[in-house]
């Protein structure tokens, strides 16, 4: 973590934005793609599903980085 407690609290709180729109964008396209695959009786196969875990833990990885570090400066700030 090293490489992030000399960014600025705003870049850090970008970082939270994108991950969690990353997250957003992969979560909508599946809903969109299931139900395209509903309507042709199909069903969505393992492959697909697996690159959206990818997606979904390695953003959620990167929010729980940055929010630890923001919480961390809050706490140096109001006690220190």
């Amino acid at each position: 973590m090293k490489y992030i407690q000399d960014e600025n609290i705003f870049v850090l709180i970008g970082g939270v934005i994108f991950s969690a729109l990353l997250i957003w964008w992969i979560r909508s396209g599946d809903i969109k793609e299931s139900k395209e695959l509903e309507k042709e009786n199909l069903k969505m196969n393992s492959i697909t599903k697996m690159r959206s875990w990818r997606v979904y833990s390695i953003a959620g990885i990167g929010i729980i980085v940055i929010l630890f570090e923001i919480i961390k400066r809050l706490v140096n700030m109001i006690f220190l």
